[in-house]
């Protein structure tokens, strides 16, 4: 393990450079040049593994084709090492060795960043195939291995009711609902983005619980007052 020790002392005592020097462009360099193929390599390796972990967040478990093509994986792997390197910089003045070493750092920055990759690709193909559903009507899901949650969350690619939600919902709320279902975070990356903190997973139901109710009465509201507006609004008649 003597490779792994030397690349550990490396990587921190750049890092702490980083950390007192953010701006260090030779740094930051020498840092990628450091980590960049071994974080590939892992990638590439583990893509299987994480693919499954993309197919459990988006609900597509048992799809005959797998979140990311082989075709995909390479570059899939080259943006998420690139997406990763630069996260652990930005952040080099978080780093904490009571809770590992820098490389193990690099490598858990790098998983999340294919399965965000991953999320990234599998929506796109999924983007033309998406409309907007009345959330009310949503609320009763015959389907038994759906939750309500997830079939409103689902509706949240629509431009218009994504604004119109912004509009109905905390910001916390909203951030919730795009988080879990727009990018397919897991609660427990929602809750680290939103708080700081993966273990506030029941902060992230009670969240997207909310939002997903306001939304639905909001729509319910805006189709009723639409209903009263076209009932009053009678054709002009002439006397005989």
């Amino acid at each position: 393990m003597d490779g792994e020790d030397e690349i550990d002392r490396l990587g921190r005592a750049l890092l702490a450079r980083l950390a007192e020097a953010p701006g260090d462009q030779d740094c930051a360099r020498r840092f990628d040049s450091l980590y960049y193929e071994i974080v590939w390599r892992y990638l590439r390796a583990k893509h299987q593994v994480l693919g499954a972990r993309v197919a459990r967040y988006l609900g597509v478990v048992g799809s005959i084709a797998p979140p990311v093509l082989e075709e995909e994986v390479d570059e899939a792997a080259h943006d998420a090492t690139a997406t990763a390197l630069r996260r652990v910089r930005q952040n080099a003045a978080k780093f904490d060795s009571t809770r590992g070493g820098p490389t193990q750092w690099v490598i858990g920055s790098a998983e999340y960043a294919y399965i965000d990759v991953a999320k990234e690709i599998v929506n796109a193909r999924r983007s033309d195939a998406l409309k907007f559903m009345d959330p009310a009507e949503l609320l009763d899901v015959e389907d038994p291995n759906q939750t309500t949650e997830e079939h409103v969350l689902r509706q949240l690619d629509d431009a218009e009711t994504l604004a119109n939600a912004a509009h109905h919902l905390s910001e916390q709320e909203f951030a919730a609902l795009r988080l879990r279902v727009t990018a397919g975070y897991s609660r427990a990356e929602a809750a680290e983005a939103i708080f700081g903190d993966p273990q506030m997973k029941k902060r992230i139901d009670g969240l997207v619980e909310r939002g997903a109710r306001k939304l639905a009465k909001a729509w319910a509201d805006r189709r009723s007052s639409q209903g009263i507006a076209e009932s009053t609004n009678f054709p002009d008649r002439t006397d005989d």
